[in-house]
């Protein structure tokens, strides 16, 4: 479930305000262009004094009271909430889920909405329950708009209700499962400030999310129309995070779970995020893909790049179609140099089998690691000699020869050097039944499999933007090609994510293997990458691409910029006190000096002017 697209709709472009929302465009199936009139959002909905009255709202709220008051007042036992919670997370998930499915494959919640319109008592409540906040528009009605409109109109009535309920059970599930502590000490002070920060910064997230989307792509508008926008922008949160509103904006979900003490809390959350994950991966990310990413003509520049590099006599490649080893992964065992590679995996694993001392373990990682530090070494000297490419030209072999040795060569290493930390780890796991935390223990899992799974994201999201060519370092071997740098996907928001987060799996290890050793060993390998890309990648960079190359990844960008505005709100902030305590003065001064009740003003009775 990890697998996210790094794609955003261009509906992420509609800033939430009411100007830009005013002139929004929409466009039907058949092309037809209508204007969007504003509305409201599902807070001021729920909590307007021109919304409240209206029956789906207060059916709403009929719903968010069951679903929390018999709980609080302990009339239902507290496991409950665990079921009731579930309930209404699946209904989001698989409920919504489904609807936008079919919605999106067959057009099925239009359909059943057409049905839905031809009942007069049904269309008269519908109109009742949706609000208008365009001044221009007196009151909602069906007939004025198309019926793409009015079905996601529809939908967005079920969605207040489904999401709303969602966290109020939620919130009443955590509440009931907080813990106490006896006393408070050191962490337990750390796990509360750690908690609402987190808190905090979802909040923050999800708020800025909804700035970026507007009310269009937060009720999903898209499965049901398009906007007469077709430009893309990563703005704010967007620019730090991939699909912030499904991953950094469920941060609140582990901070309560801090904060309440549980760990019930933390497994619950886990489960429902998981789930959150699986509905961005099944429901959104095709529909994104099928209705945003469109094929367009290869530029020049890019007719020519493929021309050097995908020729049968002299290109790097033979073809597109053909794919290289990756690991375990697109292996031909015709070919010898894949016959190999399987054989040395097989044999790194099985001495996993052998009674051998840790010291021997320890040996093979490091050896793999001097064999990879060996190849960076011969990738700095190719960098600026071209030296592994003239030793294969030496003897009468191609440039093709000299890159496809490298990539058979690399793929064994690096696919060696992973294996033999992981036999490493299985060697020095440390599981003592008697003594072990349970609690603390299966948290240490939790997080090791998550590190684990976000480098392996890492790893797919790093190949899908860099492909073969640049994941074997193509461009150390290729000089003659049109330079080009790819700032899409997980580089969208770090500019080398293998620096970063390519080896949180040594981290998560640790922490499942509960080993001090292993932790250090892991700390040591991600000093050893960084310096080898510090050293040999960066300077080759900087000298293929040059001023291509961007100064800081969107994360950084984003903090600066935030940065930069706190600090002139900040120098702003005497002048506008300034200015505001200028205009206190002003109406104060403004009400003593008025006349009370027909009496003449002092000034006028005394003879003196003000």
């Amino acid at each position: 479930f990890f697998f996210a697209s790094p794609f955003v709709r261009t509906t992420m472009t509609e800033v939430a305000s009411s100007t830009k929302e005013e002139k929004a465009l929409g466009i039907t199936k058949d092309g037809t262009r209508f204007t969007m009139p504003t509305t409201f959002n599902c807070m001021k909905i729920l909590l307007g004094p021109n919304t409240f009255w209206r029956p789906l709202t207060l059916l709403s709220w009929v719903i968010f009271l069951a679903s929390s008051v018999p709980f609080l007042a302990g009339l239902l036992p507290k496991w409950l909430t665990i079921i009731h919670f579930i309930i209404w997370r699946l209904g989001y998930n698989c409920g919504l889920g489904w609807m936008l499915y079919k919605q999106s494959k067959e057009r099925w919640f239009e359909k059943q909405c057409e049905k839905l319109f031809e009942n007069k008592l049904a269309r008269k409540l519908i109109e009742e329950c949706v609000v208008i906040r365009d001044p221009n528009v007196d009151a909602y009605k069906i007939e004025n708009y198309p019926h793409e409109y009015n079905s996601w109109m529809v939908f967005r009535l079920v969605v207040n209700i489904i999401l709303g309920a969602d966290l109020v059970t939620w919130c009443v599930f955590t509440y009931l499962h907080w813990v106490v502590p006896e006393s408070i000490g050191f962490m337990d002070v750390l796990l509360y400030v750690t908690g609402l920060t987190m808190s905090a910064f979802a909040l923050w997230s999800k708020a800025d999310a909804h700035r970026v989307l507007g009310e269009y792509a937060w009720y999903w508008g898209d499965f049901f129309f398009l906007l007469d926008s077709d430009e893309l922008i990563f703005d704010g949160i967007f620019q730090m995070f991939p699909h912030p509103m499904y991953t950094v904006g469920y941060c609140f979900y582990y901070g309560s779970a801090m904060v309440t003490h549980s760990y019930t809390v933390l497994y619950v959350s886990v489960w429902a995020h998981v789930c959150q994950m699986i509905f961005l991966v099944f429901i959104e990310n095709p529909h994104i893909a099928k209705t945003y990413q469109t094929i367009s003509e290869p530029t020049e520049e890019e007719k020519k790049r493929d021309q050097i590099l995908y020729n049968e006599v002299d290109g790097f490649f033979e073809s597109k179609d053909k794919k290289d080893a990756i690991y375990v992964f697109n292996l031909k065992f015709l070919r010898v140099a894949d016959l190999f590679t399987v054989l040395i995996y097989g044999y790194v694993l099985l001495l996993a089998l052998l009674p051998l001392s840790s010291g021997f373990y320890f040996l093979q990682a490091i050896f793999w690691r001097v064999i990879h530090c060996l190849l960076f070494i011969s990738l700095y000297y190719q960098s600026r000699e071209h030296s592994w490419t003239k030793m294969y030209e030496s003897y009468g072999w191609s440039k093709r020869d000299a890159f496809d040795a490298w990539k058979s060569v690399y793929n064994l290493v690096l696919g060696c050097m992973h294996m033999s930390f992981w036999v490493l780890a299985y060697n020095c796991f440390q599981f003592k039944s008697p003594d072990v935390d349970w609690g603390l223990y299966s948290l240490q899992i939790s997080a090791g499999i998550a590190l684990i799974s976000l480098n392996i994201y890492t790893a797919f999201e790093t190949y899908e933007v860099l492909g073969s060519f640049g994941y074997f370092y193509g461009d150390f071997f290729a000089k003659d090609i049109p330079a080009k740098l790819e700032y899409h996907g997980i580089y969208r928001y770090m500019n080398n994510p293998e620096m970063v987060i390519g080896t949180t799996q040594y981290y998560g290890l640790a922490l499942i293997t509960n080993s001090i050793p292993i932790l250090v060993f892991a700390v040591c390998h991600h000093l050893y990458i960084a310096i080898a890309i510090t050293v040999v990648e960066r300077p080759h960079m900087e000298q293929t691409y040059g001023a291509a190359i961007r100064p800081d990844g969107g994360i950084t960008m984003e903090v600066k910029k935030k940065i930069r505005e706190g600090a002139e709100v900040a120098k702003d902030l005497p002048n506008k006190t300034k200015r505001r305590l200028k205009l206190i003065e002003d109406t104060i001064g403004q009400f003593v000096r008025r006349p009370s009740s027909g009496l003449p003003s002092p000034s006028k009775r005394d003879g003196k002017a003000d």
